[in-house]
C-alpha cells in the first residue's frame, strides 16, 4: 500500500510566508514533525510490516529530535538510537555533505539511505551524488554501499 506523504493543514503552513521562507517548513520541518509524532506514540507498533521513509529532510535533525525525547520523557539516552529506526523501520535520507559519521551514531549504517532527486531542480538536487559519496574518507566503502545502494533496495522493496 502506498501512503501519502505527512502534509499538515493549511492552518499550520499558511502561517509562514513561502515568499520569505520558501519550501522550509513545508517540506524540511512537517516530516521531522511527523518523525516525533510517530517515535513518541510508537505508532509503528501498530504496523509491523510497514516502512516509513523521510526523504528531501535531510538528516542532521535525527539527533536534536533524539535529544527532545529524551528531555521530554526522562527515559535516558540509550532509549534513542538506531535501535529505533530498526525496530520501526524507519530510514532517512542523507545528503553528502552532512556530518555522516556523526549521524550515523543516531540512526545507524542500515536505515540511512540517500538520492540524487534525479530530474527535479529543488534543494534536494545532489547532482554527482554517487561518486561525491564515492569520496568521502570519513566513510568506509561498505558504509557508502549500504547508504547509496543496499538501504534503499530494502526500503524500496527492489
Amino acid at each position: 500500500a502506498h501512503l501519502r506523504p505527512y502534509r499538515a493543514g493549511p492552518a499550520l503552513t499558511e502561517i509562514v510566508d513561502s515568499r520569505l521562507s520558501s519550501v522550509f517548513p513545508q517540506v524540511r520541518l512537517l516530516p521531522i514533525m511527523a518523525f516525533y509524532d510517530l517515535v513518541a506514540n510508537k505508532v509503528p507498533d501498530r504496523f509491523p510490516d510497514l516502512r516509513i521513509g523521510f526523504i528531501e529532510t535531510n538528516s542532521s535533525w535525527v539527533p536534536f529530535v533524539f535529544h527532545y525525547l529524551n528531555r521530554r520523557t526522562k527515559s535516558g539516552r540509550s532509549a534513542w538510537g538506531p535501535h529505533i529506526f530498526r525496530d520501526y523501520r524507519l530510514y532517512v535520507a542523507c545528503e553528502v555533505d552532512e556530518d555522516l559519521p556523526y549521524i550515523l551514531g543516531h540512526v545507524g549504517e542500515d536505515n540511512m539511505i540517500t538520492g540524487s532527486d534525479y530530474g527535479h531542480t529543488d534543494q534536494s538536487t545532489e547532482p554527482g551524488l554517487f561518486e561525491l559519496m564515492r569520496t568521502r574518507e570519513d566513510l568506509s566503502p561498505e558504509t557508502i554501499n549500504k547508504i547509496v545502494s543496499h538501504n534503499p533496495a530494502r526500503f524500496y522493496s527492489l
